[in-house]
């Protein structure tokens, strides 16, 4: 996975940085998708979409177009969206975890349609890109059974 560049959000979104403040990541993905508009009223625009992840991809545009892909078919998996929303985060924090979903969503969805340029042929790589082409796992990735 590429690095994302998080420096255009960070006049925004600083006060969700910070050390040992891991259980604020929910609300920085959140700020950074509300900065760029992504979402409005739990509706993805494509467009806004495709902004956000040029600016954060800027460094790795070959990843640009399967990311847009990614947020796409993610945000049309509301049963998915739906059974993480009943998921419970440490803290108290006001913020959508919509944001959170799309983003390790995206990730999984990347990993298994990585841009061929930046795909690393290796036993372990093709092993797990196997095992997530084949597998249907929770969001946390721990429980898999075959895809029917």
């Amino acid at each position: 996975m590429p690095d994302v560049d998080i420096d255009p959000y960070l006049e925004r979104c600083t006060h969700f940085l910070g050390r040992n403040q891991l259980g604020l990541i929910p609300c920085l993905v959140d700020c950074i998708f509300n900065a760029s508009q992504v979402l409005t009223v739990n509706q993805l625009n494509p467009d806004n979409a495709r902004n956000m992840t040029e600016i954060l991809l800027r460094a790795n545009p070959d990843f640009v177009d399967v990311s847009v892909a990614a947020l796409l078919n993610c945000s049309a998996n509301r049963k998915q969206w739906e059974k993480f929303q009943k998921r419970r985060f440490f803290g108290n924090y006001k913020c959508s975890l919509l944001p959170l979903y799309l983003r390790m969503c995206a990730v999984d969805y990347i990993y298994v349609n990585c841009p061929p340029s930046s795909w690393k042929s290796s036993k372990a790589c093709e092993e797990a890109r196997e095992h997530k082409v084949n597998c249907k796992c929770d969001l946390t990735g721990r429980l898999c059974r075959p895809r029917y």
